[in-house]
């Protein structure tokens, strides 16, 4: 009877001994590691992207009388007229938030990039992904956090600086 007690003891502690280490190897911070993860439109996301749109392009042909062409050329310009001309304001982050959408979709027209959810310990942001990569950029949000902390936005210089980090990337994954 002693002999089964002592040997279920060293095997209880051996299995407590390897998950605590096993646990413990799944719960370290290792240098490198993923911690976000991507994660396909919802309908739901395809929808908000939709009423963004939408809202925009009655702003725009309410106060100018022209909406989006999806050329990035009218767009980026008809972008930074509403700044420009303070028809929207830095506390309209909704306005200044579809002006990223705007912004979004003329990236997705220019560079090899998809609408995803990037999900990370922050949470849940809508994001542009480049394709094949784990590359990502927050048109969403770049207009409006610049906007918001009172910085003057250039619409084109946001849109060159993506292009340029997009090359670099494309760069550096050259094989040659």
């Amino acid at each position: 009877m002693r002999q089964k007690t002592l040997t279920f003891t060293i095997i209880t502690f051996a299995s407590l001994m390897w998950t605590f280490f096993y646990s413990a190897s799944l719960n370290a911070d290792t240098t490198g590691a993923k911690i976000w993860r991507v994660i396909d439109f919802s309908e739901s996301d395809h929808k908000y992207l939709t009423l963004s749109r939408q809202r925009l392009t009655q702003k725009t042909q309410t106060i100018f009388g022209t909406q989006f062409h999806g050329t990035r050329r009218h767009d980026i310009a008809l972008l930074q007229r509403l700044l420009d001309e303070k028809k929207i304001a830095a506390d309209q982050r909704q306005l200044l938030q579809d002006m990223g959408v705007i912004l979004g979709d003329i990236m997705l027209r220019e560079f090899n990039v998809k609408w995803v959810i990037y999900h990370d310990q922050y949470g849940r942001s809508r994001a542009l992904q480049l394709k094949h990569s784990d590359y990502f950029f927050f048109p969403i949000t770049m207009i409006s956090r610049r906007a918001e902390t009172g910085l003057a936005v250039d619409i084109e210089a946001l849109y060159q600086q993506a292009a340029q980090k997009i090359a670099g990337h494309y760069q550096s994954q050259r094989y040659d």
